[in-house]
């Protein structure tokens, strides 16, 4: 009798970060928070360190923005976003 092959799964497609921004932090003494927006929540969400959204995972948080990760990919989000034409 034969093994069957294993049928290949196709690839996860990654998150899509640009739908996420930040529209606020809040850090007093060991309390950090920052305020995500996202297509669910245009109003923002408050998330700490290690929350999830939308397939990515807080993993830092300081007063300039957020570091998001999905699997081997990062994402800064910036606070304020320097629209400046270059």
């Amino acid at each position: 009798m034969a093994v069957p092959e294993p049928v290949p799964q196709p690839a996860t497609p990654q998150p899509d970060a640009s739908q996420l921004s930040v529209k606020g932090i809040l850090i007093k003494g060991e309390l950090r928070q920052a305020l995500i927006v996202t297509p669910a929540a245009p109003d923002g969400v408050w998330m700490t360190t290690g929350a999830e959204v939308m397939g990515w995972k807080i993993t830092g948080l300081g007063p300039n923005g957020v570091t998001l990760v999905s699997g081997q990919q990062g994402v800064d989000l910036k606070l304020y976003v320097d629209n400046e034409p270059n």
